[in-house]
């Protein structure tokens, strides 16, 4: 059913509402001489849940005219639909290269930083293109269960008018995504990502993390990935996508008009982990604050940003989430040295040692229990020393639409349930492949599975790893090394 202008009205009263609270819940500001350069300094803009938003919502209005702005502009502008999706990634890269093309950051902890900056001056460009001063960026929060399916406004072809619907996304028989289908419990898991990781940042090799392992400089495509960004940011990207569709290609994804509700609802999800861990650890590493990146702002204008100048988006970048609480603030230090670079001390309790693993249906790998895996969950703090189930040479032939969920401690004949406590992530393939290669990638990833274990059945001395197939199978997937080891 259309909504009626009173509808409308309603929203945007209620938008203002929501940025006077926020106003009045007391954001700090903080002086950044750089920033105050390139952001105007309104009261923040609230992003809403596109939760009840039809086509006819003033939001989705200014969102589509926004694009068909953005699509109408030079191809040589920044500001380009196409330039602004090949910032992400583009195979067909020319020499010279143009400005920021191919730079998005993903297997590090790079990859929150570098698309909360990505999404924050897309937002302003289409916020200035729409000429809509009020415009916030909406998120789709497919963790809640009644928001499983792609928005309707996003699946609805009924006019060529309707820049937000594209066929090319997951139609797999069985799995239409442009039909409604959801997205399986386990393609939207956040849980695990928030409440068992409670470092943002882990050593090189391993992705034990929140947020992402230790790089000293940015990298396009990496692995293993951090928590959050396996899942559920790898997984929606996957199951959006299918075997072909843009979403779960990286040089094709930000064409999607959902990409950009997809990470909205990505980085919420970085500041839901803040708010659980009183702000979280400030990453003070050289490493990851100097670096700059390049984009462009509403105007067209080639800009720069470091870490260190979104740490805090309520007060460094004025946006706000509806319904979040305040943020806790934490800054980079004044002063950053060097440092100890963080290291990988890794001991192997438990190695698979059979041949390669082939994921060609339901696999269960039954590892020895040894009495180092009952010492470490008796005595070692978590925080300090972790049990993690490592994947390592995960091979694949060209990229699946689908993953695999993975549990740790499920007894014989007992069904596999991502929401109960013996699911500990998924293998995911989204930047498992450099620009344009389909020709195969090979991967690695780490899950932190103390609590599983814990809870986990041992009966006759053996701990299971059950890697459950979420979609159907349709490319070759082995596994070389299954290990459970210590991580300090």
């Amino acid at each position: 059913m259309e909504d009626s202008v009173d509808d409308e009205t309603s929203e945007v009263s209620r938008r203002r509402f929501l940025k006077t609270t926020a106003a009045a819940a007391g954001v700090v500001l903080i002086a950044d001489p750089v920033l105050e350069k390139l952001l105007a300094a309104p009261p923040p803009w609230v992003r809403p849940s596109v939760k009840g938003m039809t086509a006819s919502s003033q939001t989705i209005k200014s969102y589509i005219a926004g694009i068909k702005a953005m699509q109408a502009l030079p191809s040589t502008d920044g500001r380009n639909w196409i330039y602004w999706a090949s910032i992400h990634g583009n195979s067909h890269v020319p020499n010279p290269p143009p400005t920021a093309w191919a730079t998005c950051q993903h297997g590090s902890y790079f990859f929150l930083s570098w698309h909360r900056m990505y999404v924050y001056w897309f937002e302003k460009i289409i916020r200035k293109l729409s000429k809509d001063d009020s415009f916030a960026l909406p998120y789709w929060d497919y963790t809640d269960k009644d928001q499983r399916s792609l928005p309707l406004m996003f699946r609805d072809p009924k006019t060529s008018a309707n820049v937000l619907y594209i066929a090319q996304r997951n139609v797999a028989l069985g799995h239409n995504v442009n039909n409604g289908d959801p997205l399986p419990p386990s393609a939207v898991d956040s849980a695990n990502a928030i409440n068992n990781y409670s470092n943002f940042m882990s050593p090189t090799g391993s992705g034990a993390s929140f947020g992402g392992q230790y790089l000293p400089l940015p990298k396009h495509f990496s692995s293993p990935y951090g928590a959050l960004e396996s899942t559920p940011h790898n997984t929606v990207h996957g199951q959006l996508g299918g075997s072909s569709g843009w979403m779960n290609n990286p040089d094709l994804a930000a064409r999607d008009p959902i990409f950009w509700l997809h990470h909205a609802n990505i980085d919420r999800l970085w500041n839901s982990w803040r708010i659980k861990w009183g702000g979280g650890e400030p990453v003070t590493t050289p490493a990851w604050t100097n670096p700059k990146f390049t984009f462009f702002n509403e105007n067209g204008t080639a800009v720069t940003m470091s870490a260190c100048q979104i740490l805090n988006a309520a007060a460094q970048l004025q946006y706000t989430y509806e319904s979040q609480p305040p943020v806790p603030i934490v800054n980079c230090p004044t002063t950053i040295t060097a440092g100890v670079i963080p290291r990988l001390i890794r001991r192997d309790l438990i190695k698979n040692p059979g041949p390669p693993v082939e994921l060609n249906k339901r696999v269960q790998v039954a590892l020895p229990v040894v009495p180092a895996i009952d010492q470490n969950l008796n005595s070692i703090a978590p925080s300090k020393t972790k049990l993690v189930l490592n994947l390592d040479g995960i091979h694949v032939s060209r990229r699946p639409g689908m993953h695999y969920e993975v549990y740790v401690g499920l007894k014989q004949g007992q069904t596999p349930d991502p929401t109960g406590p013996y699911f500990v992530g998924n293998i995911t393939f989204f930047s498992a492949f450099a620009h344009g290669e389909e020709h195969g990638g090979t991967l690695s990833q780490s899950f932190i599975i103390n609590a599983a274990v814990a809870r986990g059945d041992r009966n006759g001395g053996k701990l299971h790893v059950d890697i459950v197939p979420q979609g159907p199978i349709e490319v070759p997937v082995t596994v070389d090394s299954i290990t459970i080891s210590t991580e300090e």
